[in-house]
């Protein structure tokens, strides 16, 4: 699935992962389960270590044993390079900040639209599309072209179920189910413990 990615990263903006929860169609095979942590390790090992456990990062919006993030570039010799800053504090991971709803639901969509929308063909230019002319420098503008051409991402979601179910987790949770009695219900919450008691399709 990586070298799918990085095969066809002009069209294909990043892979999510999301390892089974034990509900629905998946009722049991507890003994079996793939962590969000698994992946992180997984993706370390199958690639040789071209994409590494220490890219990733929790989602400054929910709780971090929820979900994982990061972000790459594929290099001209096609290498990839983490855009994970290691040397910086990285703004709204502390799990003791205080966080308005409104805002969560800002930085999501921004999230996607920056990291997923895939952006319209970049016009040629000598200095990108003749490999004898390296010497040459780009202006901005191409320099941004070219990187939102070749940068992707790699994440992924871990939703709980009645087997491993955490009230923190829920707290911070920023995926809701309105339900029928009008009530927002978190995601994992309503799956593992609400819809059996309901027959209606939300």
């Amino acid at each position: 699935m990586m070298n799918y990615l990085l095969e066809n990263v002009d069209v294909v903006k990043g892979i999510h992962f999301q390892p089974v929860s034990f509900f629905g169609r998946h009722p049991g095979g507890i003994d079996n389960r793939v962590t969000m942590f698994d992946i992180m390790k997984e993706l370390e090992v199958q690639t040789q270590g071209a994409f590494s456990a220490k890219d990733c990062y929790p989602i400054t919006t929910g709780h971090p044993l929820c979900c994982f993030q990061s972000s790459y570039q594929k290099q001209k010799d096609g290498t990839v390079k983490s855009l994970i800053n290691y040397g910086t504090k990285m703004e709204g991971l502390s799990c003791c900040e205080a966080k308005d709803p409104l805002e969560i639901i800002k930085k999501d969509r921004d999230f996607v639209l920056n990291k997923w929308n895939m952006q319209e063909p970049a016009r040629k230019e000598p200095c990108c599309s003749d490999p004898g002319e390296e010497s040459k420098s780009m202006d901005f503008d191409q320099f941004l072209n070219e990187l939102r051409r070749n940068m992707f991402s790699v994440s992924c979601m871990a939703f709980m179920d009645s087997s491993n179910l955490d009230a923190e987790r829920l707290k911070r949770c920023r995926v809701q189910v309105l339900s029928p009695d009008d009530r927002l219900i978190p995601f994992c919450a309503y799956n593992s413990i609400y819809r059996g008691d309901q027959n209606e399709s939300i």
